[in-house]
């Protein structure tokens, strides 16, 4: 799961509006939203998903 931030500093900028909202919207995926406390969503912010 990448941040909708990260997508966008990846070179996500370039994608078209459609297939910016088809990845922000995708619920194809059992782990697409994942429900966290306000803590770890404010620690984690829009970091790369490796960090």
């Amino acid at each position: 799961m990448v941040p909708l931030a990260e997508v966008h500093d990846s070179g996500g900028y370039g994608w078209t509006t459609e297939r910016r909202r088809r990845y922000a919207n995708d619920l194809g995926c059992d782990v697409t939203l994942v429900g966290v406390t306000a803590r770890s969503n404010r620690r984690k912010s829009d970091q790369d998903p490796a960090v």
